[in-house]
């Protein structure tokens, strides 16, 4: 069998857009033309099943995982719920090369995460909100959410989309996205935090759901900090439990 050249390409592309970073980037790599040496005949007959393998095997080695924000790393603690949120198309980088995960998150980009993990149904467009316009990028997740009840306005004519999400906020927005899909929220277990009293009405329920089903937690000093904005990497954590925990299993 006479020698031959064996070329070898591939197209690493990873994606970026709207509601948490935009753009796109993709490159292309050509590893060198790879020359086997002239062997003989005999030698080239006993080899043809591993001449075969090398060219699977460099089809192999160049299939790799493109998760690279330079500001995650795999020794942070929410290292497995960034990958997950944006391998799922989720949640995207603010840029193609950062996370941003200790930046706060907007009560917009909550609701677009979740109205994503819903395979965002189509919505029939209407003005909810004054500070909402159609051509906004989260224009359909607002108006979904706020139709099947899973958010409120700031006030009746106001959802404050740029306004920070604070911790209780997305207790009560993900306890009622869980009534949403047809669950049962009841839960009779009692909060323990040492700022208990800093929970709002309107959310305590929703913040012993969640906590019941460990979905939000406090830190290990006996603090749930509902009123705490929520940074990036902590919802990215939120939705990666929401998503394998079983509570979505039975869901509608």
């Amino acid at each position: 069998m006479p020698a031959k050249d064996i070329t070898i390409s591939g197209t690493f592309t990873k994606k970026s857009s709207g509601g948490g970073g935009g753009g796109s980037i993709s490159s292309s790599y050509k590893p060198p033309i790879v020359t086997p040496v002239q062997e003989s005949a005999d030698k080239q007959d006993n080899n043809i099943d591993t001449e075969e393998n090398s060219e699977k095997k460099y089809e192999k080695d160049y299939i790799v995982e493109l998760f690279s924000f330079s500001d995650v790393s795999e020794n942070d603690w929410f290292y497995n719920s960034v990958k997950f949120v944006t391998q799922n198309n989720l949640m995207n980088g603010i840029s193609d090369t950062e996370f941003a995960p200790q930046d706060e998150l907007t009560r917009a980009m909550f609701v677009t995460v979740l109205y994503r993990m819903d395979k965002e149904p189509e919505v029939i467009p209407k003005k909810e909100f004054s500070d909402v316009n159609s051509d906004d990028y989260y224009a359909n997740a607002v108006q979904w959410a706020a139709s099947n009840k899973i958010v409120t306005g700031i006030s009746d004519t106001e959802f404050a989309p740029d306004k920070k999400i604070t911790r209780e906020q997305m207790a009560a927005v993900v306890y009622r996205y869980a009534i949403y899909k047809g669950l049962s929220v009841k839960s009779n277990d009692e909060l323990l935090y040492k700022d208990i009293e800093d929970i709002s009405d309107f959310a305590l329920n929703a913040v012993k759901w969640a906590n019941s089903e460990k979905l939000l937690l406090g830190n290990e000093n006996g603090f749930f900090y509902p009123q705490k904005t929520s940074s990036r990497a902590e919802a990215a954590t939120l939705f990666m439990r929401l998503y394998e925990c079983d509570i979505l299993k039975y869901a509608n």
